[in-house]
């Protein structure tokens, strides 16, 4: 998501292989190991075999061996333009299917390791999802279908994973708030993950800040990722605002500030700073307003001012 191009491009670059091969009919098979097998041979498993029919083993071998591709920092500026649409269909699929497989498999080990070991586990699996939100066509819309395979495979969790798949997303998106930058990524994106992470601390709350173990500047990049994040969930909260009669406005806003202290979030948020928490809130929403779209201004001055006025009323 952060580092949007480079996996594609490595993608690209394999499937073009592909491309190229079939209309040179130059394209053969060589081996039957992933790790060992020509670019242009896993072109042929992504875009032209139907991966649900081969073993699971087989599969994270593949998994294995496109992760090392998609990291890859050649930079090949290629696209799948080429690809028919069956080909493409076929490789969308395959791509979704191997991202399953992946995040099962880490669950998995996830799942059996100590709890003090599970923190630096998830360090570098939090970097590949980067890496699987840029293997497919799309955009934001490439990552945000990743959002959604992810909330389905955790309501599809097989018997005795469902606790760490929770536990592991959680903590992975505790290692993934420490570590990027949010700021580069499009208001959409941000957008759908405020949304996203806020009904899973609707459901879960009081999402665990970083531990001991995270650095002072991981602390530092986990309130400010929040904060982006308080500030894309209030302007999805101000486009619902905008359409409700003023009859039923004061009773949003009630039921918004108590979903919010329930989440235990603020402290969180504002723990860098010196100043009281109700102070830096004035100041984010105030950014919030002026960073807004213009069709969104108004109402967000609107619901954050009958917010603010509504919490020193509770005070």
């Amino acid at each position: 998501m952060i580092k949007r191009n480079r996996g594609w491009i490595a993608l690209s670059a394999i499937v073009l292989l592909l491309v190229a091969g079939v209309a040179l009919g130059k394209l053969y098979l060589v081996s039957s190991d992933p790790h060992t097998a020509p670019r242009a041979q896993l072109a042929r498993w992504l875009v032209l075999s139907d991966l649900s029919q081969q073993s699971r083993t087989f599969r994270l071998s593949l998994v294995d061996r496109l992760l090392r591709e998609l990291g890859a920092d050649e930079p090949i500026a290629m696209t799948s333009e080429s690809l028919t649409p069956g080909m493409q269909q076929q490789l969308d699929d395959n791509v979704r299917l191997l991202r399953r497989d992946w995040f099962l498999s880490r669950v998995e080990k996830y799942a059996l390791l100590p709890p003090e070991e599970r923190l630096a586990f998830l360090r570098p699996e939090v970097a590949t999802v980067d890496l699987w939100a840029n293997a497919s066509v799309g955009g934001d819309s490439a990552a945000s279908q990743l959002f959604d395979d992810i909330a389905q495979w955790i309501e599809e969790a097989p018997p005795g994973l469902a606790g760490p798949m929770g536990s592991a997303v959680a903590g992975g998106l505790q290692v993934w708030l420490s570590t990027a930058d949010l700021e580069p990524v499009s208001a959409a994106v941000r957008r759908d993950l405020a949304v996203r992470i806020a009904q899973q601390l609707d459901q879960d709350p009081q999402l665990p800040a970083p531990r001991e173990s995270f650095s002072a500047d991981e602390r530092k990049r986990f309130a400010a990722n929040g904060q982006l994040l308080m500030e894309a969930w209030l302007q999805a909260q101000a486009q619902i605002f905008a359409g409700l009669p003023q009859t039923e406005r004061q009773t949003f806003v009630e039921e918004k500030i108590d979903r919010v202290l329930a989440w235990g979030v603020l402290d969180q948020l504002f723990e860098a700073s010196s100043l009281p928490v109700m102070l830096q809130l004035a100041s984010l929403t105030q950014r919030c307003i002026d960073r807004a779209k213009p069709e969104l201004k108004q109402p967000l001055q609107e619901l954050t001012s009958l917010a603010m006025q509504t919490l020193l009323q509770r005070q």
